[in-house]
């Protein structure tokens, strides 16, 4: 079976069930997005059996830290270290007439401290490395991160 590697950020998703900006006492639908876990959940699913697919982040050691872990788990294999003390990536999708506004809280997040520590050792077992550009936009370290994986993978 092959390794499908993945690392970076699955933020909690709040969709709004009301027409109008953000507000907090608004009503929600809470789920999770990400492109780092859509991609490796969906490659799961187009072919079971045939790829393992690997998830690595950083959680946060709360509910919404849970609520990715559990999703996530049931489809693909989830390595995330788990700690207090940051948050977890959120995006808020609100819905004006016809439009949709997008907001996202992600600067400071738990998986914005992700290093390359942390990969390292998933990537001498995995067949392909798939990353985007959002991963490096995170953090200064989650760049140097990326490119440390890039220059591990090229060799």
């Amino acid at each position: 079976m092959r390794k499908f590697i993945r690392f970076g950020e699955t933020m909690v998703r709040y969709i709004a069930e009301y027409e109008a900006d953000y507000q907090p006492e608004g009503h929600h639908i809470k789920d999770i997005a990400g492109a780092k876990s859509n991609v490796a959940v969906n490659i799961h699913k187009l072919i079971p059996n045939t790829v393992n697919s690997i998830w690595i982040s950083r959680l946060v050691d709360d509910a919404t830290g849970e609520l990715i872990q559990n999703e996530l788990q049931k489809r693909i294999s989830v390595q995330a270290h788990r700690f207090a003390g940051k948050f977890t990536g959120t995006a808020y999708l609100n819905h004006c007439g016809d439009d949709h506004i997008k907001t996202y809280k992600r600067q400071g997040s738990a998986a914005s401290t992700l290093s390359f520590a942390d990969i390292e050792p998933h990537l001498p077992i995995g067949d392909i490395l798939h990353i985007t550009g959002i991963t490096p936009a995170l953090s200064k370290t989650c760049q140097v991160t990326t490119y440390k994986a890039l220059k591990w993978a090229k060799k």
